[in-house]
């Protein structure tokens, strides 16, 4: 599900690429996608971009994504691999499935993918974390190999995991294939773009309350998308940028984001915390600054 940014997409194309290079890798995930539901065959496995994937009901609608179809799945055929690679932590389907690996003693990975940062640890159902962690968490994580995406994440880790038990290994980021002219001079308005998910940890509201604070002319592209009462927030907190057409918000994009990052002056990524970054990545690869 796109909808989950950068994660989700880096996930998928490890798996292509695993598959690729002669190792078998399937999937086991849920419907999940926000609020809603993939519309995708449950129960069966399918092939997604030549990796076989196996979409499971949630019978959640937030983000503990519970599903007892894919953890009764995972219990009966998890001993049938060789390892279990688990992406995110917190939700139940995560947490769950590592406990079921654990036990039936086969090897697993943990990619937290910043769930484990400091920030994510504190805010949003703090509480519940902590219950979670010190019940099961702790447990599990001293039995785990765990996967950092750069030196910043690890460094994070070592406060909750081993370091022993902690390797880096960068994300995989698709880059365009066509090249990108050398950008000419600056036009005299500064072209601003914020793209990402839009949840509390990016910190798009930090931006929206700087820009009274920028003495040149700008505009600013908002591309993403999350919760409708959350991004209602913030369209409220620039409505006065919106009205004089200083703020556009485009939604979600995919496809067409290179482009984007290529006619914009500043990519700003202001989060509260973030383990890679994969934006970053994608606009400097067409010569566009990038800043947090």
């Amino acid at each position: 599900a796109h909808i989950y940014g950068g994660p989700t997409m880096s996930v998928a194309m490890l798996c292509e690429q695993l598959n690729i290079a002669g190792v078998n890798a399937s999937v086991f995930t849920t419907t999940a996608n926000g609020e809603n539901e993939l519309p995708v065959i449950t129960g069966q496995r399918v092939n997604v971009e030549g990796v076989e994937v196996t979409y499971f009901k949630r019978i959640t609608k937030d983000h503990t994504h519970f599903s007892p179809q894919l953890l009764k799945n995972l219990w009966s055929e998890v001993s049938n691999f060789d390892a279990i690679h688990i992406h995110a932590w917190w939700n139940l389907v995560s947490v769950l499935s590592c406990l079921i690996a654990v036990l039936k003693n086969v090897p697993v990975i943990l990619s937290p993918r910043g769930t484990l940062s400091t920030y994510s640890f504190n805010n949003k159902n703090a509480g519940a974390k902590k219950l979670i962690h010190r019940s099961l968490g702790k447990y599990l994580l001293k039995r785990i190999t765990v996967h950092a995406t750069s030196v910043h994440e690890k460094e994070i880790l070592t406060g909750i995991v081993p370091a022993e038990n902690i390797s880096i290994l960068p994300n995989f980021v698709r880059l365009p294939v066509k090249e990108y002219p050398v950008k000419k001079e600056w036009s005299g308005v500064l072209k601003l773009l914020f793209l990402s998910r839009i949840e509390p940890k990016k910190g798009l509201d930090l931006l929206i309350d700087a820009l009274k604070d920028i003495q040149v002319p700008w505009h600013l592209t908002i591309a993403g998308s999350g919760n409708n009462d959350y991004v209602d927030q913030l369209k409220t907190m620039a409505q006065p940028y919106i009205n004089n057409k200083q703020v556009i918000w485009l939604g979600f994009q995919d496809e067409s984001k290179f482009n984007l990052f290529y006619n914009n002056d500043l990519m700003i990524l202001p989060s509260h915390d973030e383990n890679f970054g994969n934006v970053v990545i994608e606009s400097l690869s067409v010569g566009t600054c990038a800043g947090k």
